[in-house]
């Protein structure tokens, strides 16, 4: 059987990360790995994202856009 991730782009999302990882987690059937590509946030989106031990968190040192954080995910 393949295993499947879910991957989260992000760039200050404290307001709806929470929402979206819960969601994610609450699924019927468990994805195998999810990942957070922390797109250089200035707000406390890392912070939220670090209680969930379970989520696996890249951090760009830049703001990259969507499609260098969607290959990044893809790289790990």
């Amino acid at each position: 059987m393949e295993k499947v991730s879910a991957y989260i782009p992000a760039f200050n999302a404290e307001k709806t990360i929470d929402e979206c990882i819960n969601s994610l987690i609450a699924q019927s059937v468990p994805f195998d790995e999810v990942i957070l590509v922390n797109d250089n946030s200035n707000d406390n989106t890392l912070n939220i994202v670090k209680k969930y031990s379970s989520v696996k968190i890249i951090n760009n040192n830049l703001n990259m856009g969507l499609s260098y954080s969607r290959n990044e995910a893809i790289r790990h």
